[in-house]
């Protein structure tokens, strides 16, 4: 049976001499979210293979890691892990190496690079473009349609070693200021701070990551909208603010923030529904509650760890403490691992129709 592919989804294949315009071309991709291949040729090595029989699709990139090409490292790092490979594939070829490109239905749909003895290096299907010009850089429609078929991100370690110095500045001055606060707070007295150290720490640092979550788990949107922010963030000041009359402790005064930070998403949900027909209700907050499980809910499972690790400390059985502490933590993270593929592949993937090329599937 036929099954109908959006080639460009599974991956952009550029080739040329590596030009200006292949350079925008890639760079309009690649902030797509779409995955990018990027092939510099010289004269006669480019061959035109005609149409491909009984291939669908194929994908075998490069096993192991070539030399980017000039223009691999203009667009930024390419390196490959034991697990993953990240950035682009931007490769040179070498005298004697040959680029076959294949056709389905009269468009290049498949590329092979075949040393001069005959041994095939790669296989790899999508949208093929040779030689674009300034044009067809700028006007080729380089988004991914179908979100499931975009590539993974991945981080940048000077990202996680400035966040983790930010985060960690930010800490250490709001725990100084709150015990400063605490020790000098009355009985009875409006524990203001509690509510604005709790605000500015799910504002500053939380709110727009979770957001974003949110939108994609809920909704299906990348991010939400400037209003369906600004309401939410009132409704958290609001309702935290409250809250800081109680006298709550900060875990659950922030625990309890989170309703009022779901109340944008929720919004979204709301606003899009004419957009995604298809869209079902339970299937969405199955997922997100999935999501608030794994982050909200194991985050008050290791707040209980630390409790239980304090008493046997208070009880002066520091030997129990210290054996404690560790099994339970390796316990609750491996959970988490299982919780996560297990839910991942119940809730996801088992429920969508396969889709060639969708590396969920093989993870």
């Amino acid at each position: 049976m036929e099954i109908n592919l959006n080639y460009k989804d599974h991956c952009l294949i550029i080739v040329g001499a590596g030009g200006e315009a292949e350079e925008l071309l890639a760079r309009r991709r690649w902030a797509a979210g779409g995955r990018l291949a990027h092939f510099t040729v010289s004269e006669g090595q480019v061959k035109f293979a005609g149409a491909a029989e009984e291939v669908i699709f194929a994908w075998q990139p490069l096993t192991s890691m070539a030399k980017p090409s000039m223009l691999g490292a203009k667009l930024g790092p390419s390196f490959k892990t034991y697990w993953t490979k990240s950035g682009p594939d931007c490769i040179a070829l070498e005298p004697g190496q040959t680029l076959e490109i294949f056709t389905k239905d009269e468009q290049m749909r498949l590329v092979r690079l075949v040393t001069a003895e005959g041994q095939v290096l790669l296989e790899m299907s999508g949208e093929v473009v040779v030689e674009p010009d300034e044009h067809t850089a700028q006007s080729f429609q380089v988004d991914v349609e179908d979100p499931e078929l975009q590539a993974f991100g991945t981080y940048s370690r000077w990202g996680v070693i400035c966040g983790f110095l930010i985060l960690l500045l930010w800490h250490v001055l709001r725990w100084v200021v709150s015990i400063k606060l605490e020790q000098s707070a009355q009985h009875g007295q409006y524990v203001w701070w509690r509510g604005t150290l709790v605000l500015l720490n799910g504002l500053l640092f939380c709110a727009l990551g979770l957001w974003q979550s949110w939108a994609l788990s809920l909704s299906g949107e990348a991010d939400l909208e400037l209003h369906q922010k600004l309401l939410a963030t009132v409704l958290v000041i609001l309702w935290v603010m409250a809250l800081a009359s109680t006298q709550l402790a900060d875990y659950p005064l922030s625990a309890l923030a989170v309703p009022a930070l779901l109340s944008g998403p929720f919004l979204q949900y709301y606003q899009t529904q004419k957009k995604y027909p298809e869209r079902r209700f339970l299937p969405c907050v199955s997922w997100i509650a999935v999501h608030l499980l794994g982050t909200a809910g194991i985050s008050g499972v290791l707040i209980a760890i630390l409790v239980g690790y304090r008493a046997l400390l208070a009880a002066s059985r520091p030997v129990s403490a210290s054996f404690f502490l560790p099994v339970s933590t390796s316990l609750v993270e491996s959970f988490m691992v299982t919780y996560t593929r297990q839910t991942c592949e119940t809730l996801v993937v088992r429920r969508r129709p396969l889709v060639p090329g969708d590396v969920a599937r093989s993870a």
